[in-house]
Order: structure tokens, then sequence, then C-alpha cells
């Protein structure tokens, strides 16, 4: 399900002129959708682990193959020179003038995209990872087909 939600998520990238309010948080359908997909992604992890945990009284060839696989899949991180990068963006924020807009800029550009990294890296191999393009290619054309109708007046701006 984490996977059909990170496609939706790179499918739903132009979407983030689509802005509004979560509990006072200003936020838009990317993010949105991003966080769904990371919110997913942990839980699904936390059954199979507890479901691994619940079976452990059996014997392993009693536990079923896909949790068995999921459990002991490890996490990806990433590099450590783009949490190295993070971390200045946090520090930015402490010496920035207007601490909100510093931290909205710090969740939208930085801890969103580093939060789908993570997600793309984790659940995404490298014969899955080309698949990835699908969304983004209809979403692209989405895109151009509203502007090439804008710039001949059949359309207007949002």
């Amino acid at each position: 399900m984490a996977t059909w939600l990170v496609y939706l998520s790179v499918f739903l990238l132009p979407a983030y002129i689509f802005r509004f309010k979560v509990l006072g948080i200003p936020t838009n359908v990317f993010e949105v959708a991003v966080l769904a997909a990371f919110l997913v992604f942990v839980a699904e992890k936390l059954l199979c682990h507890a479901e691994f945990i619940s079976a452990s009284q059996q014997s392993i060839t009693e536990i079923p193959k896909q949790v068995r696989d999921d459990t002991h899949k490890s996490l990806k991180f990433g590099y450590l020179s783009a949490y190295l990068f993070l971390l200045s963006a946090i520090v930015a924020v402490y010496f920035a003038s207007n601490k909100i807009d510093a931290l909205g800029i710090l969740k939208g550009w930085f801890f969103v995209p580093a939060i789908l990294f993570f997600l793309v890296i984790n659940l995404f191999n490298k014969e899955k990872i080309k698949f990835l393009a699908i969304p983004l290619f209809i979403s692209l054309q989405i895109v151009s087909i509203w502007a090439i109708l804008q710039k001949f007046g059949v359309l207007t701006t949002l």
C-alpha cells in the first residue's frame, strides 16, 4: 500500500500549488500525500514486526515468507551528506529572522523531499524504481496540456 501511495505522491507533485491548512499548519496536496505514504509505511513495518513477534512461538517455516522477508529487511537511510545538508537547513532556521517562514521552507523544501527519498530507497529496488517515471510523465503531460490550453486562452490560471 505504501508503494502505491508513493506512486500517488509522485503523480501529485504538480499539485503543490493547491494549498490549505491542517490544524493551522499551511500545507499542500503533495505534502499530505507524502506524509500519508510515510505513515502507511511505518504502520506496515510495525504491523509486520508485530506479526513476526506473535508468530515467534511457531517454527520459522510456519511463519509466512512475506512476514519473514519484510521483518528482517533492514531499513536504508541514504547518505551522510544528505543528513548534513538537512542539519545545515535546521541550523539556518535558528538564525533566520522570520522563523515561521523559515520553518515552512524547512518543511516543504527539505523534510518532505527527505521523507520521499527515504520511502523510495526503502520501497523500490533497482527493477521497480524505473516505474516511478510513469506517474511523473502522466502528471507532466497533464501540466503540459494545461499550459498549452492556457496559452491559447481556452483555460485560465488557477
